[in-house]
């Protein structure tokens, strides 16, 4: 069985953004104006852009005082590179 869908009337999409029925490429796709952007971007400071970052305050990420993380600041083993576990000279 077969099921015939209704054509849906939509807005002609390249009235406004550039006929490519003929198989070119619209011009808002056209990669040059981004290249160009990103080579200029490329060599600004971002220091200058956005500003000296701040410091992360975590409490105001997460929502929860240092008193209820109890990990908060703890570290484990893994910070610990004088033990045992470590590359052995064969893994070196």
């Amino acid at each position: 069985e077969t099921i015939d869908l209704l054509e849906i009337y939509t807005e002609d999409e390249d009235s406004k953004y550039g006929d490519v029925s003929d198989g070119s490429m619209a011009f808002w796709a056209d990669p040059s104006p981004l290249r160009k952007g990103l080579i200029h971007q490329e060599g600004m400071n971002p220091f200058l852009v956005f500003g000296p970052p701040v410091p992360l305050d975590m409490e105001q990420v997460f929502g929860k005082s240092k008193s209820q993380l109890p990990n908060f600041h703890r570290r484990t083993s893994s910070a610990d590179w004088t033990s045992a576990d470590r590359l052995t000279d064969g893994e070196m």
